[in-house]
């Protein structure tokens, strides 16, 4: 029987986002099976509790998915919106500014890859980034990306 393949695919993107010029560490849930480009022999970490580093990169655990069913056997499409976040220089001043360049650099890396690995090996049927939002506090800026990703799983096959 499959499963879900979330926690990878979360993983997976962090993976992805590292290739981006500028990106100094990334993080998403840690599950200890994708590599971190950017920490050779290590596993992509789980997001601490707060940055430390601004240019990183987060892949966050989305919400529940939207299900829709694709066969009578057990076969359903799950839609997951993974938020994921880039942090800028803390109290940036002109966030928007540090951003511009990373709206294509996300594009230029998740375009280049809609299926989210290599036939046969895809982890999606589709993904795509649905939009960019800033956004800051006392501490930090940060580029919010929405990435929708399709997952096809077979919960009736054995």
């Amino acid at each position: 029987m499959q499963s879900s393949n979330i926690a990878t695919i979360i993983d997976y993107t962090a993976a992805m986002a590292a290739g981006i010029p500028g990106m100094q560490a990334v993080a998403a849930s840690g599950q200890g099976v994708v590599d971190d480009p950017l920490r050779p022999g290590q596993k992509i970490a789980t997001a601490p509790a707060a940055p430390s580093t601004p240019f990183t990169h987060w892949s966050e655990v989305p919400g529940a998915p939207a299900v829709m069913w694709v066969s009578q056997s057990g076969t359903v499409e799950l839609t997951w919106t993974i938020p994921m976040r880039l942090w800028l220089p803390k109290t940036d001043e002109d966030a928007r500014r540090t951003a511009m360049p990373f709206y294509d650099h996300y594009l230029r890396a998740f375009v280049s890859d809609p299926f989210l690995g290599a036939y046969p090996d895809n982890l999606a049927l589709r993904s795509e980034l649905t939009g960019f939002s800033i956004g800051g506090d006392k501490d930090w800026s940060w580029l919010d990306v929405r990435l929708v990703v399709v997952e096809r799983v077979n919960y009736g096959a054995s």
